[in-house]
């Protein structure tokens, strides 16, 4: 069997990468791009904590002045590398917006970006364990599912402004999406774009909106028209907000044939610059984020550090040599017995070589890099038993029972009718 390079082998991850992103990659023209980030220069608007979910090489940071910090999370590893090299004063997470820490719950002040969208089903643990059943809904859809997780990483006050497709204002099927997001934000503003924005960049002609909201200090069970549909003066039926508000439709509502049947579009007009549309539109923006101001610590003396991001939340870490354990958005240092932290440093390393190894299997790594790590799992797994027992036994049970991927640790112990591993 060839032996490949290290070099090769990283392009056929990052070939995989591409693949599995194809279907919801899309790419944004520079008007539009230019029309988002000019919207942050409107009075009262200018962030200081900034998320983009779905950052690609960073289009909508490129132009971010005077913002201190900037997150963006790409799942697309080659793009995401890209972005890093690109913006390394930001902090770019390569993965899916369904692995941000639940220490960014109402963090932000502004989330915007191009959101992906289409019937792409996501796997959120939170979201699938919730007794919200809009939020387990979500799940299959994934322009709802950003629009749900980016509310949950605002803070009161906070700015949600994206790009989807225009099903999230106009369908019947989203009215439930539609409900959730009124009772916990404002509708500042919704910007319908012409089929045609998207063809030159993507190649695809869909009419696509801009939505701004801004979060709600409190949830409310109140109604507000844009959750409903109406029909405009030529009977075509679409949100009410663009009935209301004929001049943030920036081309013509048609009827049209499509493969499923008699749909509306936005047809740009012949003649209209869509910068200068943009820019007329977004005049319309009013709203305002309000300081955050972040909660102080008590005084008394506390050996506990800032949650490293990295570190999901109810585990076990190692920084600067010192076992920690992270509670939302603390670590703590851990102070026990000798071979009590002895067990916890060896199921750190037993996890992490775990959690790499189940990568490399849905990432599509090359399968010497799979058996590599399996190797290494198997002699890790033999070391720390040899000293500790099983990983279920009561002792290690006792000593890391509380991290959140314990249960995780010990099903590498399946046992067979007889009861060998």
């Amino acid at each position: 069997m060839r032996e490949y390079s290290k070099d090769e082998k990283e392009y056929k991850a990052y070939v995989q990468s591409l693949k599995n992103s194809v279907l919801t990659a899309f790419y944004t023209p520079e008007p539009v791009v230019t029309a988002m980030q000019e919207s942050l220069q409107v009075p009262g608007i200018r962030p200081g904590r900034f998320l983009d979910p779905s950052a690609g090489t960073g289009m909508f940071i490129s132009g971010l002045k005077g913002v201190p910090e900037v997150h963006c999370f790409e799942k697309d590893r080659l793009t995401g590398r890209i972005l890093s090299s690109l913006y390394p004063e930001s902090r770019v997470t390569i993965d899916g917006f369904q692995s941000i820490q639940p220490y960014y719950n109402n963090y932000f002040d502004m989330v915007s970006s191009n959101i992906p969208f289409g019937n792409t089903r996501v796997y959120d643990r939170d979201f699938d364990r919730s007794e919200d059943v809009v939020r387990k809904s979500s799940l299959a859809a994934v322009h709802n599912y950003f629009f749900l997780k980016g509310m949950d990483t605002l803070h009161e006050g906070g700015i949600l402004a994206y790009i989807t497709t225009s099903g999230v204002m106009d369908s019947p099927q989203n009215r439930p999406v539609r409900e959730w997001l009124v009772n916990h934000a404002n509708l500042v503003s919704a910007i319908r774009l012409p089929d045609n924005t998207f063809k030159r960049n993507a190649g695809t002609e869909v009419t696509s909106d801009i939505i701004f909201l801004q979060k709600r200090d409190h949830i409310t069970d109140l109604e507000q028209d844009w959750v409903h549909l109406d029909t405009d003066e030529n009977g075509i039926r679409m949100n009410s907000y663009f009935v209301q508000h004929p001049e943030m439709i920036l081309g013509d509502m048609v009827m049209e044939s499509t493969r499923f049947g008699p749909d509306s579009a936005c047809k740009a007009r012949e003649g209209e610059d869509l910068s200068e549309q943009l820019a007329n539109a977004i005049q319309f923006l009013q709203a305002e984020i309000k300081p955050y101001e972040l909660e102080e610590l008590d005084e008394e003396e506390d050996r506990s550090i800032p949650a490293d991001p990295t570190v999901k939340n109810f585990s076990y870490t190692i920084a600067d040599g010192q076992v920690y354990y992270r509670e939302n958005s603390l670590m703590h240092p851990v102070e026990v017995s000798v071979t009590a932290e002895n067990r916890i440093r060896g199921m750190i390393e037993l996890r992490e070589c775990t959690r790499r190894l189940i990568e490399y299997q849905t990432e599509g790594y090359p399968d010497e890099d799979i058996a590599a790590e399996q190797q290494k799992l198997n002699a890790l797994y033999d070391n720390f038993t040899a000293k500790y027992g099983l990983l279920n036994s009561r002792g290690n049970k006792l000593a890391f029972s509380e991290d959140s991927s314990y249960c995780l640790l010990c099903s590498l112990e399946v046992l067979d009718e007889q009861g060998n591993l």
